[in-house]
């Protein structure tokens, strides 16, 4: 036995001293590259600087800025980081290299469903894919005039709970508050999603529903050595792929199934397309069809594990709290002292001009600080606005089925149950008679719009309806030729696009 062991014991030694060798190298290489990075503290080979994270890593962060500054580069195995201690830094930071940092290093076990190509959440902001994803999942779910729609809803599974607590205290019997209010949360958004119930406060159903969603959220967040070093990713020693992989495929297989149900449901239908009695998942199932079909079903899946809420009353929130600072007294010390409220200017593209606009109108009726004697907008800037209506605003608007209907199929998420359908007011404000727009509250608007967008004529129906009714600012249009939708994102170093952002500027500095 001593002889097998000295055999085993000098090949491990000598295997052993072979790996510090090869890291104390690869360390030594790496010291080099990082000459052009920020100061930080000295690190460990293999481990770098993960010995120097307690368990409150903000506090240790702080100490360590005290000695390397603001700005520092740690390193947490294979993992190069820079954390930014300071408010200035990270304004610095955040405002020159957005672009940079707007995306995630996704962990591994969300890697080990491939959960990294196709979710909002861990998608790169600048592609055409995530941005995509982000209007389904937020102007499309989380709109106005669908949360006013499901507001009866949301009221009735909220009395539901309050009633299946009077009975627990008339039996005397004790109510687990966590379990109770996830089942009516549950309930809530399955209806706006799959018009269903998915559990009952009596059945053992939901504590499956309850377990596979904490689980997940868990198995995303939990430590994982695989996020420091790539290559132990296939050994999962924490368990958290594994884990992850299990909850995210019962709540895959929920939502199979109602696809699977749905698609039935529509095949046996006469008009698959009819309005009455439509879902989230309806509005996405129409965007799977065609040989140009912006999603398929494993989208859907993927899209449906953590929607994103964004809407107009965001935005108006957002706004009025950015006007809290007016006379000098808000939360912000930068917007206290730099920030002129003469000159507020509201801008967005696509869905975002959308919101300006309606924002403008808003401020208009509502005061956003009792400072103000007007609507405290000087001026909106509309890119490709997503404006539409049920008919062509004029005989310039595409009428190919195809385009429509996509338009059509794309709003249709945002309140399937709206009785206006794409006549809605929040969609039609420029065709519709009823919509008036004289008081628009701001003095002057520029409409920027793209040749080839599907939706420039509405951009045009807008300026021309600012101008005939009674509206007393200034609005000028500007029309990129040959262009496509929000091309200046795909394409922002272009010609087109660095002329839009020049008028863009013109208009801000008081150009026109």
């Amino acid at each position: 036995m001593e002889i097998v062991s000295e055999n085993l014991f000098l090949p491990f030694c000598f295997i052993l001293s072979c790996f510090f060798i090869f890291t104390t190298v690869r360390f030594r290489q790496s010291s080099t590259r990082s000459t052009m990075l920020p100061p930080g503290p000295p690190r460990l080979p293999v481990i770098g600087n993960i010995h120097q994270v307690g368990k409150l890593p903000h506090r240790s962060f702080t100490d360590l800025s005290r000695t390397y500054g603001p700005i520092m580069h740690l390193k947490f195995g294979r993992l190069n980081t820079v954390i930014v201690t300071s408010p200035e830094a990270a304004r610095e930071v955040l405002k020159t290299h957005d672009r940079t940092l707007s995306g995630r290093n996704s962990p591994n076990s969300i890697r080990s469903i491939n959960h990294q190509n196709v979710s909002v959440a861990w998608i790169h902001p600048s592609t055409a894919r995530w941005r995509l994803l982000r209007k389904l999942s937020a102007t499309h779910m989380f709109s106005p005039q669908r949360i006013e729609a499901t507001k009866a809803l949301r009221m009735k599974k909220v009395q539901e709970l309050m009633s299946f607590m009077d009975e627990s205290s008339e039996r005397e019997e004790a109510v687990d508050i966590s379990r109770a209010s996830f089942i009516t949360t549950l309930n809530i958004i399955s209806n706006i999603i799959f018009s269903v119930d998915l559990c009952s406060y009596g059945s053992e159903i939901s504590n499956g529903f309850h377990d596979s969603v904490i689980g997940g959220m868990e198995a995303a967040g939990s430590p994982d050595l695989a996020n420091f070093f790539p290559f132990l990713g296939f050994l999962d020693l924490q368990g958290n792929s594994k884990r992850m992989k299990f909850c995210t495929e019962r709540l895959f297989k929920v939502f199979r199934g109602f696809i699977d149900i749905k698609t039935a449901e529509k095949s046996l239908r006469n008009d698959p397309k009819d309005a009455s009695n439509r879902d989230f998942l309806d509005a996405l199932l129409d965007l799977t069809v065609g040989d140009e079909a912006e999603l398929d079903n494993n989208d859907i899946e993927h899209l449906l594990l953590h929607p994103l809420p964004i809407s107009f009353d965001d935005s108006w929130t957002s706004l009025k709290w950015v006007f809290t600072h007016i006379a000098g007294y808000g939360p912000e010390s930068w917007l206290n002292k730099h920030a002129d409220f003469s000159k507020v200017f509201l801008a967005g593209d696509s869905a975002g001009a959308n919101i300006a606009h309606h924002m403008a109108m808003r401020a208009a009726k509502e005061k956003l600080s009792p400072e103000l004697s007007d609507s405290g907008i000087f001026g909106i800037i509309l890119v490709h606005p997503y404006f539409w209506s049920k008919t062509p605003v004029d005989d310039k608007e595409t009428t190919d089925a195809a385009v429509r209907s996509k338009i059509d199929a794309i709003w249709m998420m945002a309140s399937p149950n709206n009785k206006d359908g794409v006549d809605d007011p929040w969609l039609n404000v420029v065709q519709s008679d009823s919509v008036d727009i004289s008081g628009l509250g701001c003095g002057k608007v520029l409409v920027l719009v793209a040749e080839k967008d599907a939706l420039v004529r509405q951009g045009w129906g807008y300026k021309a309806k600012l101008e005939n009714n009674g509206w007393k600012g200034k609005v000028e249009l500007v029309e990129s030729e040959g262009e496509e939708h929000v091309f200046h994102l795909t394409r922002p170093d272009c010609e087109n696009a660095l002329e839009a952002m020049e008028k863009f500027a013109g208009f801000i500095k008081g150009e026109m």
